[in-house]
């Protein structure tokens, strides 16, 4: 299944929603294949790429395969299922506290994003293109929300942009973790991962949340401060 429209191939995010459609519409047998297909993903890349071709291989996307797995599995009570990923599920969490860097234009866009960093200097280049892969990963491919100057290429900044969104969705996604592994019985681990999220939560909490505002932002890392020109929906 795919998301529509131009696209021939699968998007990691799109296919959250699409994950509930069939539910909805009763395929489940359907959304089982897909959750299947993107276990494999996560076994052999080491996380599910953004798309479905090749070029798309050295990024992925916002994480969605534990709602997935949630979604399905709230549906069908397929505990056989849910038991056969939950280490997948475990390596979704791990994946998101790794750095990872990608200093190259992307192939789909080698020629504008090459150009994106003709009038800096090239020690500055490889960065540029790692920050332009990092926007794309984030879902928000391309967004004034990261650019330094809210308007040009050239000043993207995704490395120093903390985004108060993805942490949020890492926050749910051990929500959602912990609550699996009651599910199938294992309250060990569900402590475990609840004692990780309460930390995660202060810490966010400490980093985001901007009194002023009385809002969670994005923290730049450059200036040390919240970000209060955007607010991410």
């Amino acid at each position: 299944m795919i998301a529509g429209g131009r696209y021939r191939e699968f998007h990691y995010w799109d296919t959250y929603w699409i994950i509930k459609g069939l539910l909805a519409s009763g395929m489940h047998d359907t959304a089982k294949h897909m959750l299947q297909n993107f276990k494999y993903l996560i076994e052999k890349y080491g996380y599910i790429p953004n798309g479905g071709r090749t070029y798309m291989l050295q990024r992925t996307q916002p994480p969605f395969f534990i709602p997935m797995v949630y979604e399905y599995h709230t549906v069908t009570a397929d505990d056989e299922f849910l038991l056969s990923v939950m280490s997948t599920m475990e390596a979704v969490i791990l994946q998101f506290t790794t750095v990872k860097f990608c200093h190259f234009c992307s192939p789909e866009a080698y020629r504008s994003d090459f150009f994106a960093a003709d009038n800096v200097p090239e020690i500055r280049r490889r960065q540029i293109w790692n920050d332009i892969n990092s926007a794309a990963e984030s879902g928000w491919d391309f967004s004034s929300r990261w650019l330094s100057n809210s308007k040009t290429m050239d000043t993207i900044e995704t490395s120093n942009n903390v985004p108060v969104d993805l942490n949020a969705l890492m926050c749910w996604n051990m929500e959602i973790l912990a609550h699996l592994h009651g599910e199938i019985g294992d309250t060990n681990r569900r402590a475990e991962i609840n004692i990780e999220r309460a930390k995660f939560v202060d810490t966010f909490e400490a980093v985001f949340f901007d009194d002023r505002e009385g809002s969670w932002l994005d923290f730049n890392l450059n200036t040390g401060e919240r970000v209060d020109d955007t607010y991410p929906s």
